[in-house]
């Protein structure tokens, strides 16, 4: 991949959101642990949230050794 295409690809990358941080926001209790009451009813979304987490972090991953790879001395 050259400088040029990665730039190209990083123009159309949406700013990311990552729900599980307002999702720890909301299911932390006064004390700032885990609310188990709030947090069972709503485990569907939490899932979701560690999977968009976790696919936001391969990315990432990914993106770093694009980078690595274009800055490379050749």
């Amino acid at each position: 991949m050259t400088p040029d295409e990665l730039v190209a690809i990083l123009k159309t990358v949406p700013e990311a959101r990552l729900r599980l941080f307002d999702l720890a926001w909301e299911l932390a209790g006064p004390d700032g642990a885990l609310d188990e009451n709030k947090a069972i009813p709503r485990m569907g979304e939490v899932r979701d949230a560690c999977q968009q987490a976790g696919d936001y972090a391969n990315a990432t991953k990914k993106l770093t050794g694009n980078l690595r790879e274009c800055l490379r001395p050749r």
